[in-house]
């Protein structure tokens, strides 16, 4: 002889709506699976939220390098400009001389 469970769900309609309530009842086979499936899932979305914290923490660490590179091509960037500057002045001192 199995044992029925019977749950009480309440579904939620507008705001204008009473809520409908509905009565199913479970066997203890469906309510087993639910309960595997659940544990199931609960197993899998562990799994995600650790694979998460690595991709977050190595997402910190690309945005640190990609800071750190703008910074470092900013100030080679900078030193270029300078040079051609420098270049650009002594081309125009050495054609007065000339």
């Amino acid at each position: 002889m199995t044992s029925d469970r019977i749950f009480d769900l309440v579904n939620s309609g507008d705001d204008d709506e009473q809520p409908v309530k509905k009565v199913e009842i479970f066997d203890d086979k469906k309510l087993n699976k639910l309960y595997d499936d659940w544990l199931q899932f609960d197993e899998e979305l562990r799994s995600f939220e650790m694979k998460h914290k690595i991709y977050v923490t190595k997402l910190d660490e690309v945005e640190s390098l990609k800071t750190e590179y703008r910074n470092e091509f900013n100030k080679y960037k900078k030193k270029i400009i300078q040079l051609q500057e420098n270049v650009d002045q002594l081309k125009q001192s050495s054609t007065k001389k000339g």
